[in-house]
């Protein structure tokens, strides 16, 4: 796996956490020295919780928070909330 460009990890509202720790410990395994994990809407909390999970476990240090606000066509309401983590493997 090419660690020039960041894994993107998208959590949706729907799934396990866990599902989302276990997809990216096997990125990481591959040699992914960044992962970007970002969630909108109501998938927020489950993105800063995913990425909680991987800093608890002493597998990631937190690079970067991003917060914004979107405009998304699908969308119900005509803008969606949006965060990004970007993080690096902690070596």
């Amino acid at each position: 796996m090419s660690s020039d460009s960041p894994v993107n990890v998208r959590v949706s509202a729907g799934k396990r956490k866990y599902a989302y720790v276990d997809f990216t410990k096997h990125r990481l395994h591959e040699g992914a020295s960044e992962i970007v994990v970002s969630g909108l809407g109501s998938a927020i909390a489950d993105a800063v919780s995913v990425v909680e999970l991987l800093k608890n476990q002493g597998l990631v240090v937190v690079k970067k928070i991003r917060t914004s606000r979107g405009d998304v066509e699908e969308a119900r309401s005509n803008y969606v909330d949006k965060i990004e983590n970007h993080r690096r493997q902690d070596r």
